[in-house]
């Protein structure tokens, strides 16, 4: 088959690597795939040159949120200069779309929109098209208080408690407005895949669309044990945002004994400012060692995986996250919340612990692992083992490829109703 591949994200993030290990396993497995992008996205950062024949790249900046005071004056300003862009991003993807479906393709494999999450291209390509979707803009139906913790009004005087609420009206705008677009987009697309069964549910609520869930692999030639002394550390994984739960993995932290207490290693792919300064200072307060690395090798990042006494994963409803996977493929116990797709990828007391969001329950799983070795060990290579077995690439592929078949199958089957 020949296949358009478009991708609109601006990171190198798990994400980004199943959208890049689908396309190599299509380049792979003998078909011919042609990459599409904007010229603003850094596609650098995985090597598709190697894998695609050719590479399409089409004008167009990301767009940069404003940031300056008053907060609420450069709320409004975005909401204003998004319509206008978004206007401009969808002239663009039909000018790319036309040059698809002049090009003679049999399907688009689409990745997200750095924007939208699902991209103008699902409305405007003519061939079958799948879409992969990590999960929808949660900006845009989540409460917002419990992402952006600038729009909490609690214990503030009725002043400020109006100020945020009018800022959090324009941001919930701007969000809506995406989420409304993105809707519209995904509901084209022939199939939408996702990532788990949670992420599934929400698909469904919010765009009305049944995604297949498709988990993604573990490259275990990368991710494996090293054998390496464990160090007094645990480890977490994620950008640097209110949504990755590192306030409450400190507070847990805080809670164990000062003469065991084990240091935190964040390893972040981006940051937000002002939840890093607060990160730090709640870290001074409780008196818990943090140290942050960004921009590592993977070279370096399976060697923290190896040597950390455990990763401690406590994001905000993730859907699915790789990183405790990418841990027990390197033999790393995982303590993990209870929520979202996590659920899913640790099963709880045979490769890890799953715990509520709440501190001191933290505190108890990581001393647990810290006072029973063969409870370490237990966990270690059963998280080997069920990485190994359920979460490799081979079976992602298999479920990939049958449902391009079955997507050609059906799309033969109407040509051929078609005709006169």
């Amino acid at each position: 088959m020949k296949i358009a591949a478009y991708t609109n994200s601006m990171d190198g993030s798990g994400a980004r690597r199943v959208f890049f290990e689908f396309v190599k396993h299509l380049a792979q497995n003998g078909h011919t795939v042609d990459l599409y992008h904007l010229s603003g996205t850094p596609i650098q950062k995985f090597p598709f040159a190697e894998y695609v024949k050719e590479i399409y790249s089409y004008p167009m900046a990301q767009f940069r949120d404003l940031s300056f005071k008053p907060y609420i004056v450069s709320l409004a300003a975005d909401l204003f200069r998004k319509v206008f862009y978004l206007r401009q991003l969808k002239r663009v993807s039909q000018q790319m779309c036309k040059d698809i479906n002049s090009r003679g393709y049999d399907l688009m494999f689409s990745d997200v929109c750095n924007l939208l999450r699902a991209p103008y291209q699902l409305r405007f390509v003519k061939i079958p098209s799948i879409f992969y979707l990590h999960h929808p803009k949660r900006e845009a139906y989540e409460p917002l208080h419990l992402i952006v913790s600038n729009f909490s009004c609690e214990g503030q005087p009725p002043l400020i408690r109006l100020y945020k609420k009018l800022s959090a009206a324009l941001y919930q705008a701007d969000n809506v407005l995406v989420g409304h677009v993105s809707k519209t987009n995904a509901q084209a697309a022939s199939l939408v895949l996702t990532n788990s069964y949670y992420t599934r549910e929400y698909i469904y609520k919010v765009y009305g669309v049944f995604a297949k869930v498709i988990y993604p692999g573990i490259d275990i030639s990368r991710f494996h044990p090293l054998n390496l002394p464990r160090k007094n550390y645990v480890m977490s994984v994620g950008g640097i945002e209110e949504t990755k739960g590192f306030k409450d993995i400190v507070l847990g932290l805080s809670l164990i004994p000062s003469d065991k207490r084990p240091s935190l290693v964040i390893v972040a792919g981006r940051r937000q400012p002002r939840i890093y300064n607060e990160l730090l200072s709640l870290a001074k307060e409780k008196e818990v060692k943090l140290s942050v690395f960004e921009s590592i090798t993977d070279e370096e990042l399976i060697r923290l995986y190896n040597e950390a006494l455990a990763v401690v994963f406590m994001p905000l409803m993730e859907p699915l996250g790789l990183v405790p996977l990418e841990s027990m493929a390197c033999g790393t116990p995982v303590i993990g919340v209870k929520e979202g797709g996590v659920r899913e990828s640790i099963i709880d007391g045979e490769t890890g612990i799953l715990i509520d969001r709440d501190a001191q329950a933290l505190a108890d799983a990581v001393i647990r692992l810290m006072e029973s070795p063969e409870l370490h060990e237990r966990f270690s290579k059963n998280g080997i083992k069920y990485v190994r077995e359920q979460w490799n690439w081979d079976k992602a592929f298999v479920k990939f490829d049958a449902c391009i078949e079955k997507l050609s199958e059906k799309n033969s089957a109407l040509a051929s109703a078609l005709r006169p």
